[in-house]
C-alpha cells in the first residue's frame, strides 16, 4: 500500500517527457513517477499533477526561483478581513471565534513569523475560557496587537528559506 499526498522534486528546465496518459508534456522525473504509479495501479489524478517553479503547497505559494514561501493575495486578503472583523473594542466573539481567529493566524505564522505577538493579548484572554459559547470582550490591548499584526500583515513579503538571495 502507498499514498503518497505531496511529492516534491527539482528538475533541469528542458529534461521532459511526454507522459501518455495525460497526453501532456512533465518534467522527466514525474513522468517517470506517473509511469510508475501506472505499473504498481496506484491511482492519481491529471488535475492534481502540478509542476513549474512557483506552485501552491498547501496553501502557501512556494518560489524555488527566489527560495520563498507566502500567502497568495487572496488568502491574505482573507486573512487580513478576518483579523479587522476582531479588531474593534467592545466586541463580544465566542471563544470558538476567537480560536478560530487564532488558528488562521497561527496557520499564517508559518510565512508570516514575525506577526507571531499580535495573538499575546488575545491568548491571554483565552486562558482558562473552555465554554465554546461563551463570550470574550474584545479590549484595547486585544485590538492594538491585532492592529500592529495587520500592520506587518500587510507589508511582510513572506518568508525566505536563506537569509541571504544574493549568492557570490
Amino acid at each position: 500500500f502507498l499514498y503518497v499526498d505531496d511529492d516534491h522534486g527539482a528538475e533541469r528546465p528542458l529534461n521532459l517527457r511526454i507522459y501518455q496518459p495525460y497526453a501532456r508534456v512533465f518534467p522527466a522525473g514525474q513522468a517517470l513517477t506517473l509511469e510508475l504509479w501506472d505499473e504498481v495501479r496506484t491511482p492519481h489524478e491529471e488535475k492534481k499533477q502540478i509542476n513549474g517553479s512557483v506552485l501552491t503547497i498547501i496553501g502557501f505559494l512556494v518560489d524555488a526561483i527566489n527560495m520563498s514561501a507566502t500567502l497568495p493575495d487572496e488568502k491574505r486578503k482573507i486573512l487580513i478581513q478576518t483579523i479587522e472583523a476582531f479588531a474593534h473594542v467592545g466586541l463580544r466573539p465566542t471563544v470558538r471565534e476567537c480560536q478560530q481567529l487564532t488558528g488562521h493566524v497561527n496557520w499564517s505564522l508559518n510565512v508570516f513569523p514575525l506577526i507571531r505577538p499580535c495573538l499575546c493579548a488575545l491568548y491571554d484572554k483565552l486562558v482558562g475560557k473552555n465554554q465554546p459559547n461563551a463570550t470574550v470582550w474584545t479590549n484595547k490591548a486585544i485590538v492594538d496587537d491585532l492592529l500592529w499584526g495587520l500592520t506587518h500583515l500587510r507589508s511582510l513579503p513572506g518568508v525566505f528559506f536563506f537569509d541571504s538571495v544574493q549568492w557570490d
